[in-house]
């Protein structure tokens, strides 16, 4: 029987993005401390989502307007302005990069959403990547991979103009795709290295800041490899090896060493998909997911909102407690952009 995607599907993906946004906010701390998972009120006055589903939130409801392409970028450089808003950032404490980012963007110029390369260490910083779930629900046909990475590059680089964040974000897009297509998940990963080639074709021809993107350019993909070596499925084929008792400190140790020099696990765009990654191929319930991708005691807040992203493709609102996800901040909004993204897509 041929595989089929779901209205449901694509509604679980958009809500467990803000439902692993809202948990992985405080990550700090490990499932141990916090307790059962499962008793976890994931309400807005105690479990608020981050600016990470903000920002997935007005970038799906750009891309259910219908633009596309060089019409598409004033729309998201528009709604990122927009949403960085009292009402929707209050309590949230946007980043800081964030903040300066859009406070630069122009949307009614030309070419006002473009802004230069940036070599600083916010830079590279992981939220592009978990705002691009959504990327993949629109642009998932293998006929699409040129639009998805134009798209995904174009979105990234409103705020982060680097190798390291843009590509996260063709990650988090492109692995959507991939379970949107129904591709086994220890595919992905080679997968992904395949890809990163066009990514650079891509970059090239734009015409904007190539040596310096160049000059950045291969620490995500040479660490992705090697975690992709590491884990056996370099030919995209074999089964993921895990150690038998692939526990919090063994994974925070393989966390740790795909880290960014002096940051925490899961703060940049190279090991926020890469950890949401691993989460995946390793567990076999809602709450092995969260463990390995919220609460793992780094940043968890990307790394747990593009996982769960994911999973609720893969498994729907399947063995997530109601709890978790009925009263998710900004629930209607995201269930409505999930139904519209399905009609466009389908």
């Amino acid at each position: 029987m041929a595989w089929e995607m779901s209205l449901e599907a694509y509604q679980a993906a958009l809500i467990l993005a803000g439902c692993g946004d809202a948990l992985g906010s405080g990550s700090k701390a490990t499932l141990k401390e916090i307790g059962v998972v499962e008793n976890i009120d994931v309400k807005p006055a105690h479990w608020p989502v981050s600016q990470n589903t903000v920002l997935h939130l007005v970038t799906a409801e750009a891309l259910a307007t219908g633009h596309h392409a060089e019409s598409l970028w004033p729309e998201f450089a528009t709604r990122y302005v927009d949403c960085m808003s009292a009402s929707m950032m209050s309590n949230r404490r946007p980043s800081t990069s964030i903040l300066r980012a859009t406070a630069r963007l122009r949307p009614s110029e030309t070419q006002g959403w473009e802004l230069p390369f940036d070599g600083s260490r916010t830079a590279i910083e992981a939220y592009p990547t978990a705002r691009s779930m959504c990327i993949g629900l629109r642009y998932h046909k293998p006929s699409q991979l040129g639009s998805l990475v134009a798209t995904a590059v174009e979105s990234a680089r409103m705020t982060h103009h680097h190798p390291t964040a843009y590509l996260g974000a063709v990650t988090s897009a492109l692995f959507t795709a991939y379970a949107v297509q129904g591709r086994e998940v220890r595919e992905w990963g080679a997968g992904l290295l395949q890809v990163i080639p066009e990514v650079l074709g891509y970059i090239i021809s734009t015409g904007r800041d190539v040596d310096d993107n160049q000059r950045e350019w291969c620490y995500f993909g040479d660490t992705w490899r090697e975690y992709v070596a590491m884990r056996g499925i370099l030919d995209g084929e074999s089964r993921p090896k895990f150690p038998r008792r692939y526990g919090a400190e063994r994974r925070r140790e393989v966390y740790q060493r795909f880290a960014a020099d002096n940051m925490v696990p899961g703060r940049c765009g190279h090991d926020a998909p890469l950890i949401a990654y691993d989460a995946l191929l390793s567990s076999e319930s809602w709450e092995d997911l969260c463990n390995g991708a919220m609460f793992h005691g780094g940043d968890g807040s990307s790394s747990g909102s593009i996982a769960a992203s994911w999973w609720g493709l893969i498994h729907g609102l399947i063995g997530v407690p109601d709890r978790h996800h009925t009263q998710v901040e900004f629930r209607d909004r995201l269930l409505d952009v999930g139904t519209k993204l399905y009609a466009m897509s389908f």
